[in-house]
């Protein structure tokens, strides 16, 4: 439905938005659905983070162009990478260190991650041109050197989206940038910088790096070991997750 107007997230042309399911509705975000957002948490003041979202997780921030050929071009293939990490999911154990091996179209699959990233951070004219255009451009390669996409499974946490934000390890001082995060089960990924101190909150979480899925063909298909940790969302903040250092 056309029923908003403003700025599309990835061509950037002014004009009627649809809504954007974050993740893509074939995977399973169809349905109402309750999610920890920051926007929640400040429009309460502090008192709850949950916001719901009556026709599944997600956004008006991309124009039915943008939407529709991203979905025809990216979605089946993430549909499908879903699908097995869906088989893993639950089998995946809080401390495990596992391999497990996917078939997939790597950059397909990095390609709409990047688009649900990019649907939900905050925007404005001249925001993330380079990831635009390497998802505009279906056959580009390798991801623009200032971003990194990190995946986690998520089984049984309750759904988490945020745009850009800046977080504070209290303890450890340690101050890192989060340009989106998505946690929908049965995975999690989260858009990042490279500064060190980003590198570093993802290396303490262990977190996999799929930025290496942008070094594939478009239609080439690969089978990949990946190691993936389980973590569990806690509360609307980005990277915050139960038993994880805050």
């Amino acid at each position: 439905m056309l029923n908003r107007r403003g700025m599309c997230h990835l061509c950037g042309r002014i004009g009627p938005l649809t809504f954007e399911h974050i993740p893509p509705k074939r995977v399973f975000n169809d349905k109402p659905c309750v999610a920890e957002t920051v926007e929640a948490l400040v429009r309460t003041k502090g008192r709850s983070g949950r916001k719901r979202f009556p026709r599944g997780m997600g956004k008006h921030s991309l124009c039915s162009q943008c939407n529709q050929r991203t979905a025809d071009i990216y979605g089946g293939a993430f549909a499908e990478w879903t699908s097995q990490a869906l088989q893993f999911a639950g089998a995946v154990g809080e401390d495990a260190v596992l391999h497990l091996g996917f078939d997939l179209y790597p950059l397909k699959v990095l390609k709409q991650i990047a688009v649900m990233c990019l649907a939900e951070t905050d925007f404005a004219p001249g925001y993330h041109t380079e990831l635009r255009r390497f998802v505009l451009s279906p056959a580009r390669r390798h991801c623009p050197p200032k971003y990194r996409f990190y995946a986690y499974f998520n089984p049984i946490g309750t759904p988490r989206i945020s745009g850009m934000g800046v977080a504070l390890n209290v303890r450890t001082g340690i101050r890192f940038m989060v340009l989106a995060e998505i946690g929908f089960p049965p995975m999690g990924y989260c858009l990042m910088g490279t500064e060190a101190s980003d590198e570093q909150v993802a290396r303490r979480l262990r977190l996999c790096d799929i930025t290496p899925f942008s070094r594939c063909e478009l239609d080439e298909r690969r089978h990949l070991w990946l190691r993936i940790p389980r973590l569990d969302p806690l509360g609307p903040a980005p990277l915050a997750f139960r038993g994880k250092e805050q």
